[in-house]
């Protein structure tokens, strides 16, 4: 009996420990750091690859704020057919493209041409304005441009992209480009937008005909899950005012933050931005 009732205790004791030890590690887990879910390394190439790291970006500035832009591609001669051209039209308040410098990087590590329209001359430049002073400016860059064998613009393979208040303003080049004479644009990316004037009168980006953007146009407008639903109503705007480019070739995405790791990865209005001081564009001459 004595056997017995050691044998008992012994074996509820294991028990209970084996519970404790197993609840005790759960807990550790769940209070531990997650070092072990750190993001995955970017690819060497392809889509969102590093690029060619070896290369020169050559940084060049063409007129001043209000009148000309800042123009990046690879250093050396361009392909036969041209270098592919980015339009990169920033947020209202952030002209200098070191806050997006990262990204502007990867573009041109990656073989694009991107002008960054200087649109907007601080404390002067109206939101009602800056449409038609990009387009002006854009033209006039890819004037200057054209007969330039190492920049080398391919007007058949032309994207725009804007953030915040610059994704109406991409949207808007788009919808005038046949008028204004420049270059139909094959993608429109708008992420996340805003700035949109509700009407003629209010202040912000006054949306033009956006009817008029090409119905081969592929269009994608990115909000994030942060900060959200602003930037969700002037997606689903330009989307619904592109009533020309037909519902496969819009794209409306949703990106997720993600805090589980370290860094935390938080998509917000402000998750665009990639600060490269290499980019600075007062030292850009």
């Amino acid at each position: 009996k004595l056997t017995s009732c050691v044998i008992g205790l012994s074996m509820r004791f294991t028990l209970s420990f084996g519970i404790a030890a197993l609840g005790l590690a759960a807990l550790m887990a769940a209070t531990a750091p997650a070092i072990a879910a750190a993001p995955p390394n970017q690819p060497a190439e392809g889509p969102g690859g590093v690029g060619d790291r070896t290369a020169t970006i050559v940084k060049r500035g063409l007129g001043k704020a209000g009148s000309g832009s800042f123009v990046f591609y690879k250093a050396g001669a361009a392909p036969a057919e041209g270098r592919p051209v980015v339009v990169f039209l920033h947020a209202w308040g952030a002209p200098n493209p070191q806050a997006y410098g990262s990204w502007i990087d990867h573009l041109a590590r990656n073989g694009s041409l991107v002008i960054f329209p200087r649109f907007q001359d601080l404390n002067r430049t109206r939101p009602s304005e800056a449409s038609a002073i990009a387009e002006r400016i854009l033209k006039s860059t890819l004037s200057d441009l054209a007969s330039d064998a190492e920049a080398k613009p391919d007007l058949k393979r032309v994207a725009v992209i804007g953030h915040l208040a610059g994704a109406p303003i991409a949207a808007n080049i788009a919808a005038d480009a046949t008028e204004q004479g420049l270059p139909i644009p094959r993608l429109v990316f708008a992420i996340m937008p805003g700035g949109i004037a509700s009407d003629a009168r209010a202040r912000g980006i006054v949306l033009h005909d956006l009817g008029r953007i090409a119905p081969e146009t592929l269009v994608i407008t990115v909000i994030g899950d942060r900060d959200a639903r602003a930037a969700d109503l002037a997606g689903r705007r330009l989307l619904r005012e592109a009533s020309a480019v037909p519902s496969e070739r819009k794209l409306f995405v949703r990106a997720l933050s993600d805090d589980h790791g370290f860094p935390a990865l938080a998509a917000t209005l402000t998750s665009p931005a990639g600060v490269d001081a290499a980019y600075d564009g007062s030292a850009i001459k």
